[in-house]
């Protein structure tokens, strides 16, 4: 029998290729999208599970109740002295190790390059992290100060074929001895790095009074730290045991406590300040994940709608068989077996597909995706699994409705139950499958229209054709006469002094301020600037003055703040009041207060902000250009020459702020992508399906359609009689969905502090562009049943 029912399978692929092609097509696609998916999910679930200890590696990270900085008030970054007592007080832990990433200048061969990607660790980063050596001794890679670890690589790109051990790189002015070579770190780490040095080499720019931040409990410096615990610990007891070290050890806001983050949670459940940059949000994961699974189900709704649509060619294969002794089991098997072998048939031109598309996706979502990743773990399994889910859901329509029919009713020409459930179950189909694309398609609409609202908010400073860059030592030095130079090319239209950008205030601190209450504690982002910041930025003065070179006092005693200082702090009239942050200026006054621009991105409301001078003798460092947007190339080429003039030849590193503006919002940028791409293809999809209904109704309308013909129809009657039965399940399908896509992109929206409405008009759109596809999937196969000779029509019957 089996043979038989692939005979008729392959005899029914060949007479009916148009079918066959649109089945075999719409379950590819939704294969090839959920394939695609999968491989996204399985990358970002992946991460830093290479591991050998990846279960026992937990990350320390320290909360700070009175310094809420973006809404969190969780750091990572903890002190010293964390990475001496841990182990030696608590049984549990095995070791642990400090982490900290530091740009550093790498001079080779009368070269200098600025490496970001440099860390300094302790000696036990590489016994509690499985980054394998392919040179080197990983015990005492890192035992000595000023020895060097770097990556294949970085080994590459300053040694060529040559092998690097034992040789010696130049990094700020000291020597480094490489003692091992390390494999490439994977992509799928939550943190990255090129070269790795003993921490204990950063003692020796220090005095012994500098040491304290590295070794005491007071002072949490930037780096992070990890521990290794023994087996099947006890994770809760010993955070809680962790936690109790700084009432017992740190002498200042005992408030204060420590958390463990497993190493395995970090890229997507992270949610502290000073994070690595590769982190993600795991509500992307379960955004995809619902997604990939909609449009298989989509998917395979299509081939219930298409198989219903040949039910009444299938009829007689029926008849014929139950004539001649065939149970109905016998039949559900056969039509779940047709189902499944279609769903092989796509699986094969799926995976063709993706093997295709994976460069190109690879590229697009940034990640490192590959066909391998369908081979680790549970996915060989997970993948039967979608066949054999698609197969039965697909084919049980189908397999149900066709095996129903009864001999005597197919000889009389009667094919569907009088029960009507076949039709209630059709129409369940094209609600659910318009519900799920007007979904996808107010989603992407909402999308779309905030980051066009993020493209376009006045975020209160001007972005467009400017330039920054970090000065080196030796620029910041010379850096007058360096303005000087650039100032005389008409191309650049003005030149910002050292200090920092609107996007770069990060600095974070508790200042004073006249009439502050002993109990008041009011975070603000303090930095120093430029004399010409606000006017170069075009950041809007709306009370007081500038600073200016005409006031002597305003290097020593000058503070700028913005609305919302004001606001937290309570003022009316702030021009002329105290304030002051010991590290700054710890006696001011406020000489000016400015709009609120976002130094930060959207996703946070603005914070209180004051700005002060920088010092001459420690100029900040960074720099910014205003040029010429019609000759950037030229003008690039000229400010590179008069770096390399000014700055001993230090790498020339530069960014567009407005595209590093743009960066802050890069994972809902590409969100909005995939959901615009995956809208598309469910809305194709979807138009098959529709497609295979309508094809249902006029076979069953034929006999109706051929004697309205005769009676003096018009095509468009007709047209409006097949096609108004699916309209009104596509508007009920838009009501339902209305409500649930409102909910989902407001929960979205909350990540951001300043955002779009959604308005009515997304929800108009998306019912005009449902309309449109039902037109468009419904016209074709209207009109050419109202255009058939009516002849043919009642032959049939």
């Amino acid at each position: 029998m089996f043979k038989n029912y692939l005979k008729v399978v392959l005899r029914n692929i060949q007479k009916y290729k148009g079918y066959s092609f649109i089945n075999i097509v719409g379950l590819a696609m939704g294969l090839t999208c959920c394939l695609l998916l999968i491989l996204f999910i399985q990358y970002e679930l992946s991460f830093d599970r290479y591991h050998k200890n990846a279960d026992e590696i937990y990350r320390i990270v320290m909360q700070r109740s009175e310094e809420i900085y973006m809404g969190i008030d969780w750091y990572n970054s903890v002190p010293g002295a964390l990475k001496a007592t841990v182990p030696e007080e608590f049984d549990e832990v095995l070791m642990a190790t400090r982490a900290t990433r530091r740009d550093r200048t790498i001079k080779q061969n009368d070269n200098l390059f600025i490496e970001s990607d440099f860390r300094y660790v302790d000696q036990e980063f590489l016994d509690i992290f499985s980054f394998p050596l392919i040179a080197g001794n990983p015990k005492t890679a890192l035992s000595e100060p000023f020895s060097l670890v770097l990556t294949e690589e970085m080994a590459k790109k300053y040694f060529g074929n040559i092998n690097p051990m034992d040789k010696v790189l130049n990094i700020n002015d000291r020597d480094y001895k490489i003692t091992g070579v390390l494999k490439n770190i994977p992509k799928n780490s939550h943190f990255t790095f090129n070269f790795i040095a003993p921490f204990k080499t950063l003692y020796a720019f220090k005095s012994a009074s500098q040491l304290s931040p590295y070794e005491g409990w007071r002072t949490t410096s930037p780096w992070c730290m990890y521990i290794l615990t023994k087996k099947k610990v006890d994770i809760k007891e010993l955070e809680k045991k962790v936690s109790g070290l700084l009432g017992k050890y740190r002498k200042v806001n005992k408030r204060n406590k420590l958390g463990l983050q497993p190493l395995t949670s970090i890229h997507l459940h992270s949610k502290v300040n000073l994070d690595e940059q590769n982190i993600s949000d795991i509500r992307y994961i379960y955004l995809l994940s619902m997604i990939a699974f909609l449009i298989i189900v989509i998917a395979c709704m299509n081939y219930m709608n298409l198989s219903t649509a040949r039910s009444v060619k299938r009829a007689k294969e029926v008849g014929v068989r139950k004539v001649v002794g065939a149970h109905r089991k016998n039949l559900i098997v056969q039509f779940f077996g047709e189902s499944t072998l279609f769903v092989l048939f796509a699986l094969i031109v799926s995976i063709i597909l993706t093997y295709m598309l994976i460069p190109g996706f690879s590229n697009f979502t940034d990640r490192d995706l590959n066909l391998t990743l369908l081979s680790s773990g549970w996915m060989i399994p997970g993948i039967f699994g979608i066949i054999l889910f698609v197969g039965l859901i697909s084919g049980s329509y189908p397999a149900l409705l066709l095996s129903s029919f009864k001999p005597v009713h197919i000889l009389r020409g009667i094919f569907i139950s009088k029960s009507g459930g076949s039709s209630k179950l059709r129409i369940i189909l094209v609600v659910f499958q318009f519900t799920t694309t007007v979904v996808l398609i107010i989603c992407a609409l909402t999308t779309s229209k905030q980051m066009e609202y993020i493209r376009t908010s006045d975020l209160g400073f001007q972005k467009e054709h400017i330039i920054y860059s970090r000065a080196p030592q030796a620029l910041r030095q010379n850096f007058q006469p360096f303005k000087d130079q650039l100032e005389k090319n008409p191309d650049i239209k003005e030149v910002y002094g050292l200090g920092i950008t609107p996007i770069n205030v990060d600095n974070t601190a508790f200042p004073d301020w006249e009439g502050k209450q002993e109990e008041e504690q009011l975070y603000f982002s303090l930095s120093t600037v430029g004399y010409n910041f606000i006017d170069f930025f075009e950041i809007e003065l709306i009370e007081g003055r500038n600073f200016s070179r005409d006031f002597s006092t305003d290097v020593s005693k000058a503070w700028i703040i913005n609305e919302t200082a004001v606001k937290v702090i309570g003022w009316k009239n702030p021009i002329g009041k105290k304030f002051g942050w010991p590290w700054l200026i710890p006696d001011g006054r406020i000489i000016g207060v400015v709009k609120d621009f976002h130094f930060n991105s959207l996703h946070h409301k603005v914070l209180p902000m004051a700005v002060c001078l920088g010092n001459p003798e420690r100029p900040g460092y960074y720099y910014a250009l205003k040029i010429n947007s019609e000759k950037i190339p030229r003008t690039l080429k000229f400010i590179k020459a008069k770096y390399k003039e000014f700055s001993l030849d230090y790498p020339f590193i530069y960014s567009f702020l407005d595209e590093a503006v743009n960066e802050k919002y890069q994972s809902e940028q590409k969100l909005n992508e995939i959901f615009n791409i995956f809208t598309i293809i469910a809305i194709f999809i979807c138009c098959i399906g529709l497609l295979g209904l309508v094809s249902f109704t006029a076979e069953q309308k034929t006999k109706e359609i051929g004697i309205r013909k005769v009676f003096g129809a018009s095509i468009s009657k007709i047209v409006i009689m097949i096609s108004r039965e699916f309209i009104k399940w596509v508007v009920l399908a838009a009501l339902i969905a209305f409500p649930i896509a409102w909910y989902a992109m407001n929960k979205w929206l909350e990540n951001f502090a300043y955002k779009t409405d959604i308005g009515i008009g997304v929800y108009i759109s998306a019912l005009l562009i449902a309309f449109f596809i039902s037109i468009i999937s419904l016209g074709y196969k209207s009109v050419k049943a109202a255009t058939a000779n009516p002849v043919d029509s009642l032959r049939y019957e």
